[in-house]
């Protein structure tokens, strides 16, 4: 998406285009970012309770990272 914001903002030497995908590219972000604080923060508290493992690599498309966090159970107590 910066690289589409930057041809159209350079390349093209549009502004009008430039001003109507800089908004669209914050709000994806902001979007996306506060998507990813829910996530983290469900991994972060799995790590502190014992019930993250992890899985795969980050660098393969036939074996991806992952995270796997167990569910917990009836008798733990809430944290």
């Amino acid at each position: 998406m910066i690289v589409g914001w930057m041809a159209i903002s350079f390349i093209l030497q549009s502004n009008e285009a430039g001003s109507v995908f800089l908004p669209i590219l914050i709000g994806f972000m902001m979007l996306r970012f506060f998507a990813l604080v829910k996530v983290q923060k469900e991994v972060l508290v799995a790590m502190r309770d014992k019930r993250l493992t992890t899985q795969g690599s980050k660098f393969s498309f036939a074996n991806p990272f992952i995270y796997i966090i167990k569910k917990k159970s009836q008798s733990e107590p809430e944290a």
